[in-house]
């Protein structure tokens, strides 16, 4: 992994090799019936002035800037497999989660971590039953504000 502020050749460069590692990995990429037989097929990601042209099959070409490259890269080294709009998608989520956290002033307890802490709960049989019945409440709020999260960005749900 890169430190500090890479050239916009070297993101380049990276990118190129992980997607190159992707297309010749068969679990990552497989084989497909039909006229395109791989998602990942003949792909390259190259520096072009000051943006990065990503080929991920013929006909299919993303242009990001250096931000979107870095974000890319970045997301790419994570082990994440996909598009560019992935990344992007990605990062758009992670943002919206970080403003409903500021805007609850931190107390927003994520899906992951009320599942986490309910299998927890699960395993303690000695715990204080009031301490669990808390636990239990925060889990409950935090499985309802996903939910409700959820139906508010299908449109479901009226501001």
């Amino acid at each position: 992994m890169m430190n500090r502020s890479p050239s916009l050749t070297k993101i380049a460069t990276e990118i190129d090799r992980l997607l190159r590692e992707i297309e010749r990995d068969p679990q990552k990429n497989p084989a497909h019936p039909g006229p395109i037989s791989h998602v990942y097929r003949n792909v390259s990601a190259k520096r072009r002035g000051n943006i990065v042209e990503v080929h991920y099959r013929p006909a299919h070409c993303d242009r990001l800037d250096r931000a979107a490259a870095l974000r890319y890269l970045r997301w790419l080294e994570a082990g994440n497999v996909g598009f560019a709009r992935d990344a992007e998608k990605a990062a758009e989520v992670a943002r919206e989660r970080e403003k409903a956290d500021a805007s609850s002033g931190g107390e927003v307890m994520s899906v992951d971590l009320a599942l986490t802490r309910a299998n927890e709960i699960l395993e303690d049989d000695d715990g204080d039953p009031f301490d669990l019945l808390q636990e239990g409440m925060d889990i409950m709020r935090a499985l309802r504000d996903e939910v409700v999260r959820l139906r508010t960005a299908q449109g479901m749900v009226r501001g």
